[in-house]
């Protein structure tokens, strides 16, 4: 039997590296030590790891919208994605916190900041909550909890963004194009405009880096691919002159993540299951936690590798992978008034 497409390419191996970019970004600095930099970036390894998950993001998902021209689908099927896993990683990062914390357990459970920890990382809506009282407080990075969900809310933004747009213009996917264009504008106003916090900043990069993930997707779609490449690196070598590196770099990574997605590879170097999300939401407590009893990098590296991976596999086998099925169930029994009547996508 086939594969179905999304199992022969290569966006699992991807988000798989991406995952683990940004766990060897995080053991530097939440041992308290100084990460090198990537020959020739200015990012660190985790920012290359998070413009890695951004640009497969806007490829894949905006493809998926165009496909099933259904918003509400497409954001439920999003929400089955992500939420389950953020929910049971809050809870079990909360029963650890309880452990570990340094104040009295009823101060701990009764506490503001634990009511807000469960509530802003179960909605991401309003962004993620860091810290739990008394939790990792005499560690190198002292109190956060799990400063990996910080991007997350950035993410639903995107797909909110994404679905409303396309629905407001009848799933003409050229209008990704245009919003690629105005991410880039003010990608290269933002680090001139001082005023702007350090939120909005990461949210124009990461929007340049989805949106050209998505761009990607429709004129692949339309049969321009070859055109967009050719665009992309024009783009790419236009605003690394105009001095705008961080955006250039964007683009760059965007272009190279789902170019390398987009190959097949053999069968046996296929994951046979995506434990990326997994290793996203549990490495930072985990690490944190390895911290408390050392701070040694080559000793908490790879106790904090195999407990982490021992935590994405169960979350993938008993929570994503049930969701996933609902997602699925969801796609096969959705009506057909979610759906508009079919039109050219550029």
């Amino acid at each position: 039997m086939t594969e179905p497409a999304s199992r022969t390419n290569s966006f699992d191996v991807l988000r798989l590296l991406a995952a683990g970019l940004v766990f060897w970004s995080h053991q530097f600095a939440l041992l308290g030590r100084s990460e090198p930099v990537p020959p020739g970036l200015k990012e660190t390894y985790g920012g290359l790891g998070l413009y890695i998950f951004f640009a497969i993001s806007g490829y894949l998902n905006t493809a998926s919208l165009l496909a099933s021209r259904s918003a509400p689908l497409f954001l439920a099927s999003r929400a089955l994605r992500i939420y389950p896993a953020v929910l049971v990683s809050t809870v079990v990062t909360m029963a650890a916190g309880a452990v570990v914390t340094i104040v009295p357990l009823a101060t701990y459970l009764g506490s503001y900041e634990t009511v807000l920890f469960i509530v802003k990382n179960a909605t991401l809506l309003a962004g993620a909550a860091q810290h739990l009282p008394g939790v990792f407080t005499h560690n190198p990075a002292q109190s956060a909890v799990n400063g990996s969900l910080w991007t997350l809310p950035y993410e639903i933004y995107l797909y909110l963004i994404l679905a409303v747009v396309l629905t407001l213009v009848s799933f003409r996917g050229s209008i990704v194009i245009l919003l690629l264009g105005v991410a880039i504008i003010i990608g290269t106003l933002h680090p001139h405009v001082n005023w702007a916090p350090s939120q909005l900043r990461w949210f124009v990069l990461f929007s340049v880096v989805f949106f050209a993930g998505a761009t990607l997707a429709v004129l692949e779609r339309g049969g321009a691919l070859r055109i967009a490449v050719a665009g992309f690196v024009a783009g790419v070598i236009l605003i690394m002159l105009v001095g705008e590196r961080k955006i250039a770099e964007g683009l760059a990574i965007a272009l190279l993540a789902v170019g390398a997605g987009r190959l097949t590879i053999p069968t046996q170097l296929r994951p046979k299951i995506d434990l990326s999300l997994g290793i996203y939401v549990y490495a930072f407590p985990v690490q944190q936690l390895i911290a408390m009893g050392t701070t040694n990098f080559w000793t908490a590296l790879p106790i904090a590798a195999g407990i982490t991976a021992m935590l994405a596999y169960l979350s993938a086998r008993l929570v994503e992978g049930p969701a996933i099925k609902a997602k699925a169930f969801l796609k096969e029994t959705s009506t057909s008034r979610l759906y508009l009547p079919q039109r050219p996508s550029c």
